[in-house]
């Protein structure tokens, strides 16, 4: 098999490759949990949020609406979610952790940090503090506070 070169890519490449293999890396350890690639995503953002609609979840999660409903389904019959009308919006379904949810939120907060552990051996303090503020404007070069 012939070895990649990497060395002479252009950040966004890097940048694109480190994401693609961290993401493997996660979807390997969640399924190994028996999770679904897109819980990882909806649990996150249902731990910071009370309860969310399921059109929140797809704009948070960058999920289809198909693949978020078929999460969701799929969540609830594992018993980490339960969804209910919005009283003040009949049409709203909200969503929200359940215990088990909790629980599942936090093996996967584990997973994280490993992976993360496995990503940044052998880096020092100092190079991801001179990292992180060229990450952030990348960000932010992409967001509405680039734009501005």
């Amino acid at each position: 098999m012939k070895k990649r070169c990497i060395e002479n890519a252009p950040p966004s490449m890097l940048i694109n490759e480190l994401s693609k293999l961290f993401n493997d890396r996660m979807r390997q350890r969640t399924e190994a949990m028996g999770m679904a690639e897109g819980w990882r995503r909806i649990l996150f953002h249902l731990k910071h949020n009370e309860h969310l609609t399921q059109l929140e979840l797809v704009k948070k999660t960058h999920l289809s609406a198909p693949a978020v409903s078929v999460n969701l389904q799929k969540m609830e019959a594992a018993g980490l979610v339960s969804r209910e009308n919005d009283p003040e919006d009949q049409r709203a379904i909200l969503v929200r952790l359940t215990e088990q949810g909790h629980e599942a939120d936090r093996k996967v907060i584990g997973a994280i940090r490993q992976t993360e552990q496995e990503m940044l051996a052998g880096i020092t303090p100092e190079e991801l503090e001179q990292i992180r503020p060229i990450l952030l404007k990348m960000i932010r070069n992409f967001t509405e506070e680039g734009m501005e």
